[in-house]
């Protein structure tokens, strides 16, 4: 059995290119795309991975939620921010 080199740039690049396009035709269709994100606390990772989603929304033409609570939120309120966000028909 031989080995299959996968080009992760390339295919990386056609699925950005790919989520373009349904984009673009979702906008088209009057639907505006997007992601709404819930980052509770300081924790830099999470800040940094947070960070990449809205930079992947910027270049896909998705609208970017950022919603950033302090980790003294409690699961209360948590629930009901996602409950809005899900009720939310945009």
């Amino acid at each position: 059995m031989s080995a299959t080199i996968i080009d992760g740039k390339k295919v990386s690049k056609d699925i950005t290119d790919a989520l373009q396009k349904e984009t673009a035709e979702l906008r088209a269709k009057g639907v505006e795309p997007g992601l709404a994100v819930v980052l509770v606390g300081e924790n830099p990772a999470s800040k940094k991975y947070v960070g990449s989603k809205e930079k992947m929304c910027e270049t896909l033409g998705i609208r970017s939620l950022g919603h950033k609570i302090p980790d003294t939120t409690t699961q209360v309120e948590l629930i009901k921010l996602i409950d809005d966000l899900n009720a939310d028909p945009k």
